[in-house]
């Protein structure tokens, strides 16, 4: 899901590792995976990172968190499966 920044979690539904989609190369900084219940469940730098393992969460609805061009936070669903 794109929602017109140019960044988006493929694939979604995802079932061990999601990717991180920059379509016009911005900076991500810090990325940090959210619960619904707003709990954090994983925190990384991002530098040159595009995949992420997320084997070890539960099924069910997460947001990934992400701090670009060290400015903006940006927010996207994603289900884990």
């Amino acid at each position: 899901m794109d929602i017109g920044i140019g960044l988006s979690v493929v694939p979604n539904p995802v079932m061990n590792e999601l990717t991180l989609k920059n379509k016009f190369d911005r900076k991500l900084n810090d990325i940090t995976i959210i619960d619904r219940n707003y709990q954090v469940k994983i925190k990384l730098r991002a530098d040159n990172l595009d995949r992420i393992n997320i084997s070890n969460l539960v099924s069910g609805l997460y947001m990934i968190r992400c701090v670009v061009d060290d400015k903006e936070l940006v927010t996207l669903p994603f289900v884990k499966l």
